[in-house]
């Protein structure tokens, strides 16, 4: 998904799902993040307020919205420990 190489670090421009979970009657729903068709991780419990305001403010429910994304990092540290990879969500959760 990242599409680095050996050696290299990820540096990827993608555009990311933002996929609210189905669950029964929670007070926060998780919102899970989805890049090329694999669940990647979810927002932050920081992120889901805003998220959901988003929402609101736009006059949706429970809605799949996409934003752009970049992945980055997953290099090859000099000890051969494989580097954990990040992902950067583009998301202004005031503008709708």
């Amino acid at each position: 998904m990242a599409k680095n190489t050996v050696g290299e670090a990820a540096n990827r421009q993608c555009i990311a799902f933002l996929v609210p979970e189905e669950r029964e009657q929670s007070v926060q729903q998780r919102v899970s993040v989805v890049v090329d068709g694999l669940r990647i991780g979810q927002l932050s419990a920081r992120d889901l307020i805003p998220f959901h305001v988003m929402l609101k403010a736009a006059g949706l429910s429970a809605q799949v919205t996409s934003c752009d994304a970049y992945i980055g990092g997953g290099r090859t540290a000099l000890d051969g420990q494989k580097q954990r990879y990040s992902i950067s969500l583009d998301v202004d959760w005031f503008e709708t």
